[in-house]
């Protein structure tokens, strides 16, 4: 592999349902020649995965020892939040004001309207591609995620059209106006090459996400570089890509995460 990422800010650890502690993926991330990790457990609304809102300030505390142990690395504490509303709500901390935000839609985090969003749920599980009800409910999917792109501070878009379909023309748009990444995510190959070919013609931005929920996958991309390949779309056109044999300078790093 003649190109590894820069940074991955899409890491899973026990706060919610990865297999590795904060400073495992730290390591990994150092062993992979990362300049840059992020932590994104899923968010605290999912009723069955989600990091506890309690345990926010121990992972902070535990952030701030490791960027002392690690000077190299910026260590950075998110969350992958859950679209959890019509009007585009997701499930932040109340604790703590995190370093990012990255977003998508999971089932299990059901908001204000849990009865509509466990229906939701159900449906894009059962209703199959392009059979009867489909496209009502790619609709109101992508209603869903417009109205979080454009109600928060989002990073990055988590693995769009995996969990739940939606039109990705108009979610790519709204991800181009609001500086969103859209996430090429190595767990779950949601985007396939003409779909990539398409956003990169419309202007999207795109990141790769290691969705690691074990230690050993932090800074995974070779599902996502090759689709990305495929598609026509150049490494140097990945915003987190970078040569193998390239040494990694903190001025690298985009703004808003080097001056944390």
């Amino acid at each position: 592999m003649d190109y590894r990422l820069l940074w991955d800010i899409h890491t899973h650890t026990v706060y919610s349902h990865g297999t590795g502690t904060i400073e495992d993926n730290v390591k990994a991330a150092a062993a992979n020649g990362l300049r840059a990790v992020g932590i994104a457990d899923h968010g605290v609304g999912h009723a069955f995965f989600g990091m506890k809102d309690e345990k926010v300030p121990e992972m902070r505390r535990e952030i701030e020892r490791l960027r002392r142990a690690y000077p190299e690395m910026a260590i950075l504490l998110g969350t992958e939040a859950n679209i959890i509303d019509r009007d585009g709500a997701i499930d932040l901390p109340s604790a703590d004001p995190l370093d990012y935000v990255v977003a998508g839609y999971h089932f299990g985090a059901f908001g204000k309207e849990p009865a509509r969003a466990f229906a939701l749920g159900l449906v894009n599980r059962l209703v199959p591609a392009h059979g009867t009800g489909w496209e009502r409910v790619r609709k109101a999917n992508t209603a869903r995620v417009l109205a979080a792109l454009y109600a928060n501070r989002i990073r990055v878009l988590s693995h769009p059209g995996a969990k739940a379909p939606v039109d990705l023309m108009e979610v790519g748009a709204a991800c181009r106006e609001r500086g969103t990444l859209m996430e090429l995510n190595a767990k779950h190959m949601s985007l396939n090459a003409a779909e990539i070919r398409k956003l990169k013609e419309l202007g999207v931005t795109f990141c790769i996400g290691s969705d690691a929920h074990t230690p050993g996958d932090v800074g995974r991309l070779e599902g996502p570089l090759q689709v990305a390949a495929d598609a026509g779309l150049r490494p140097e056109e990945i915003v987190n890509v970078i040569p193998m044999n390239a040494k990694p300078e903190k001025g690298d790093l985009p703004e808003w995460m080097s001056s944390l």
